[in-house]
């Protein structure tokens, strides 16, 4: 009998040991909000252009002017002259083409673009229509 309750006290006791090294471990892998940014886990990376605030050179464009605070991850410009609108990301660009979503906010043309790892090529706004992106790397 004695036995016994030394092998159960033992299971339980393993785990009791297991849980705190869990939830030691679940504590290190979550993510926390700490101020403006994200705090991550232990011996992650940021790769690409997976960045969400403004870094680097700022894009640049042709037939346009570019909304301040645009990044090559997300951002907005004003179509000065109808046609095609060439956005070129700023620093090196995306390592690979990134997925992106594009609209126009003023008129709802149909707007479409062409994304490439170097920037986007916008086609179907009007003059003085602000069109957005928002890209992903992969």
């Amino acid at each position: 009998m004695l036995s016994r309750i030394r092998s159960l006290l033992a299971t339980k006791l393993r785990i009791f040991l297991i849980s705190i090294g869990l939830l030691g471990s679940l504590n290190g892998i979550a993510c926390a909000q700490s101020g403006p940014g994200y705090v991550m886990p232990p011996g992650s990376t940021v790769q690409n252009n997976l960045f969400t605030a403004p870094a680097g050179a700022a894009p640049t464009c042709t037939n346009c002017t570019i909304v301040s605070g645009s990044s090559n991850s997300f951002g907005a410009l004003t179509v000065t002259a109808t046609g095609t609108v060439p956005l070129t990301f700023g620093g090196s660009g995306f390592t690979n083409t990134p997925f992106c979503i594009m609209t126009d906010n003023t008129t709802k043309e149909a707007v479409s673009g062409t994304p490439s790892s170097t920037g986007i090529t916008f086609s179907g706004g009007a003059t003085n229509d602000v069109l957005s992106w928002i890209c992903t790397g992969h």
